[in-house]
């Protein structure tokens, strides 16, 4: 049954669509549409101003909608980017941009606005390279308009000011596209980082606790073989569920990290369900006796905060019977108005340390499990430890945030 089950996750999973659309390039074909269009409109409601050459712009203007409705379609079907289309595209857009401009008012054309478009749109595909180059070009061009085919740099009913105003927001828009363009770059890094840390963080607290269990659970199924095989027969009925109950958490985490906006590792999780199994699956494999007490107002809680909860439980309950040898094990799982409170304690040796420390001593002194400091940290709670040698008490307090779900 276990097995069937697999064979049709894996289907599904199979199944899903990773490829991501090419959004960007939609997104700029439908800006280029709107604004020909408003250009054309304009042109037509006063024809006489701002274009003197008024059936070369629109001319030039109905191709370039033409084109510009023929390339948003192709770019609302095409599933995959197509990278090499995008330097002929940049070309064109820009060569439309200097015909408008040539044949308007030079440097004073109120197509000036063509430039800003193809300058953010290089911030789009190419980043800050994309950007100063772009900006370098339109400069240049700006630059021999003022001069061609008449020196307009010495005409006296050349407005100097309004030319220098122009040139000059070239570089400063440059700039703060290309600075914009760096800084989006950096938070994407980070962003990455943390994910493969909480995804470091799951698997410590979870795959590999639970493989450690189910080690230990094999080599007393190895002793009851002989002794007692209907007994060695359920326990490697529970290592069989508990190694399909962590397949599909890693296939959820490893969805998660394909499709971050879509799907969230269990974010309709029964967290009270969960930690009931756990709960019984600790007492099977380590041999504590464990005492829940679950009080939760409301469920599901938000996503991120309840698989946050488990993990933690999952590890503050295995860490005691594990390393502490303890046999008796209380959790208390406590939802309050605005927060999560959880209370892990037990009998055990304790830690290594003694005497009672909150969130900021254990980090100072690297007191305590590491991976359940930095989860309680990621989801912005409070962790206070107390250790004797009559055992140990966590106490952990996370916010309930409605967004985080």
């Amino acid at each position: 049954m276990v097995s069937g089950s697999v064979t049709t996750s894996e289907k599904n999973a199979m199944e899903i669509n990773y490829s991501r659309p090419n959004q960007t390039a939609r997104f700029i074909a439908v800006g280029r549409v709107g604004m020909i269009a408003i250009s054309l409109l304009a042109v037509h409601l006063d024809p006489a101003d701002p274009v003197s050459n008024f059936w070369i712009i629109n001319s030039i203007l109905l191709w370039y909608l033409a084109y510009a409705v023929v390339l948003a379609v192709f770019m609302w079907r095409l599933t995959n980017g197509r990278r090499d289309l995008d330097l002929v595209i940049h070309a064109i857009d820009l060569t439309v941009a200097v015909l408008l401009v040539f044949f308007t008012t030079g440097a004073a054309s109120p197509f000036f606005v063509y430039f800003f478009f193809s300058l953010v749109c290089a911030t789009l595909s190419w980043q800050w390279r994309g950007t100063l180059y772009t900006a370098a070009i339109v400069t240049g061009v700006m630059l021999v308009t003022a001069v061609y085919p008449e020196n307009l740099l010495r005409n006296p009913e050349f407005a100097m000011g309004s030319f220098i105003i122009r040139i000059g927001y070239l570089p400063v828009m440059a700039g703060l596209l290309a600075y914009l363009s760096v800084r989006e770059h950096e938070l994407s890094q980070a962003a990455a980082l943390e994910e493969r840390l909480n995804l470091c963080r799951d698997l410590h607290d979870g795959l590999l606790q639970s493989l450690a269990g189910a080690a230990l659970q094999l080599e007393t199924a190895r002793q009851l073989v002989e002794k007692d095989p209907l007994a060695a027969q359920q326990r490697l009925a529970d290592i069989q569920k508990l190694m399909y109950d962590e397949q599909q958490g890693l296939r959820s985490h490893i969805r998660y990290l394909k499709t971050p906006s879509v799907i969230s590792p269990a974010s309709k999780e029964d967290l009270t369900g969960r930690l009931k199994e756990l709960a019984a699956r600790i007492e099977r494999q380590w041999g504590p006796r464990v005492k829940l007490d679950v009080q939760l107002d409301r469920e599901p809680l938000p996503g991120v905060l309840s698989h946050g909860a488990y993990l933690i439980c999952h590890e503050a309950m295995v860490n005691a019977a594990r390393h502490s040898t303890a046999s008796s094990i209380s959790a208390a799982v406590i939802s309050e108005p605005q927060s999560l409170r959880i209370v892990v304690t037990d009998n055990g040796s304790g830690f290594a340390f003694r005497g009672r420390y909150d969130q900021s001593a254990l980090t100072k002194m690297n007191l305590g499990p590491v991976s359940l400091r930095e989860r309680v940290a990621f989801l912005g709670g409070t962790l206070t430890i107390d250790s004797d040698d009559k055992g140990a008490k966590i106490e952990i307090v996370l916010p309930i945030i409605e967004k985080r779900g």
